[in-house]
């Protein structure tokens, strides 16, 4: 996939497809066709017909590279042949054509850039000699290749058609070079994009679910405490209360991102972390999970992001069991290692509540890659035809 960082106009609205059109053409017929039909020199019929078959095609070959650059190069090639082979006197052009067919060969052709390269000199070559040669010969003046000014004289056009294909060869590899660094930050830009779009995802499903599993849990429970015993009801309507303003509240959070204002006041909250991991499991047993939580090892202090990983998914993995196993005993445990710390919660079997997409363990998944982790589930070893999720959050270096 090709990326660029501002898309090109279409070439009938391309300002500099325009310039560029002009200036080739004043060239063209200033330089071509001048010299044909205007240098004084008699020519003849043949010479004139092929010169002008062969500015033609090359002037097509040139307006050809900007929508197919390979053919267009070829087009500009068979041109130059042609016009070199008509003998005539014309070499400002075709120093300027070979110019910058160098350059675009090096900055826009991706395939066989050294053989087009080589054809090109070879070229310039066969149109200088041959053109002195034939001219020489039909004008009676010699040609004395014995003579020191000779080939000084050619030693120079040599060195200078040479000199003039390597600059603008390495200026359009340093063109290509930078087009390439701007199609890599555009690429980056958009992977940035596609990733924080993946993460906001995440975080929505997780808030989301989360909250409103508990909401149904704590309704239904309410709904059926409230004939017998009106304190548990208000409790879960506090439950429900506090579980949605608190959802609110992240979702502000999350979605405040979104915006290009300055951050409102609301986004110095604390974001939910390691922390909040026993809120969790007493929200839980509010919903009715027989829920133990078991800490191993000596805690370490995590950046934010990792905080928060944790947080996630010890919230989804509950969320889960709500959804999927109901009023089961499970555990939730933390062991900090040397190196990272593993999350493992583990269900007894139940009824299954709601069907689930998946997304919540994929989740999971992704937030562990992030780190440089990894996400397993399966049955449980803890409770026999249980559920079992596991993941390993890795320490940054400087934790």
């Amino acid at each position: 996939m090709s990326y660029e960082a501002v898309p090109r106009p279409v070439w009938w609205r391309d300002a500099s497809w325009w310039v560029f059109v002009s200036i080739a053409g004043f060239l063209y017929f200033f330089l071509g066709a001048g010299a044909t039909f205007g240098s004084g020199i008699v020519s003849s019929t043949w010479q004139v017909v092929l010169a002008v078959v062969g500015l033609i095609t090359s002037f097509i070959g040139l307006l050809l590279q900007r929508f197919r650059p390979e053919p267009g190069v070829a087009v500009v090639a068979l041109g130059m042949f042609i016009f070199a082979a008509s003998a005539m006197l014309v070499w400002p052009l075709g120093y300027l054509v070979v110019a910058y067919e160098a350059y675009f060969i090096s900055a826009k052709l991706t395939l066989r850039r050294k053989l087009w390269l080589t054809l090109l000199l070879l070229g310039s070559f066969f149109a200088m000699v041959w053109a002195t040669c034939y001219n020489a010969g039909t004008t009676g003046v010699g040609v004395d290749f014995r003579t020191a000014d000779f080939w000084l004289f050619w030693g120079l056009i040599v060195l200078l058609t040479v000199l003039t294909v390597a600059l603008m060869w390495l200026t359009g590899r340093y063109s290509l070079r930078r087009d390439q660094a701007v199609e890599a930050l555009a690429a980056r830009a958009e992977l940035a994009t596609v990733s924080e779009r993946n993460r906001i995802a995440r975080e929505l499903h997780d808030i989301v679910a989360h909250s409103l599993t508990v909401v149904i849990a704590q309704a239904d429970g309410g709904r059926y405490a409230g004939r017998k015993d009106p304190d548990k009801a208000i409790e879960a309507l506090d439950t429900i209360a506090a579980r949605g303003r608190s959802a609110l509240t992240q979702m502000r959070e999350l979605l405040s991102v979104l915006h290009d204002d300055a951050p409102s006041p609301r986004s110095t909250t604390v974001t939910p972390g390691v922390a909040g991991v026993p809120d969790l499991v007493e929200d839980a047993k509010r919903s009715g999970v027989q829920v133990e939580l078991h800490v191993t090892g000596e805690p370490h202090q995590l950046d934010e992001v990792r905080d928060l990983s944790v947080y996630r998914i010890v919230q989804e993995s509950l969320t889960n069991v709500l959804k999927h196993a109901g009023s089961v005993p499970a555990k939730v445990r933390l062991e900090w290692e040397p190196v990272q710390v593993t999350i493992s919660v583990d269900n007894a079997p139940g009824d299954e509540q709601i069907e689930g997409s998946g997304r919540g363990l994929t989740g999971i998944r992704q937030r562990v890659a992030i780190h440089g982790g990894e996400a397993t589930w399966g049955a449980s070893a803890v409770y026999p035809g249980g559920w079992n999720v596991t993941a390993t959050v890795p320490f940054a270096k400087e934790d």
